[in-house]
């Protein structure tokens, strides 16, 4: 059971993923067409910009909490 658990702690949440994947698929027959994985990639890609934004800015060795309100700001002013 620990190598089961070491693989899983190593892997993260990828066979979680991978698992949810699976099941919407076969539970939605809309699932896995193209107009629903670009609306998904066009909901991620805001969090996804800021999150690699914030990973710069993290790794050299900045705390930035103001990004929340900066995404409220832009949010607010477009």
């Amino acid at each position: 059971m620990s190598k089961v658990r070491k693989a899983l702690s190593k892997l993260g949440v990828i066979p979680v993923l991978v698992v949810l994947f699976i099941i919407l698929s076969f539970a939605s027959p809309y699932f896995l067409q193209v107009s629903n994985i670009i609306n998904i990639l066009h909901q991620v890609s805001i969090t996804a910009i800021i999150g690699v934004g914030m990973t710069f800015v993290i790794l050299t060795g900045g705390i930035d909490l103001s990004v929340g309100s900066i995404v409220a700001l832009s949010g607010l002013t477009m």
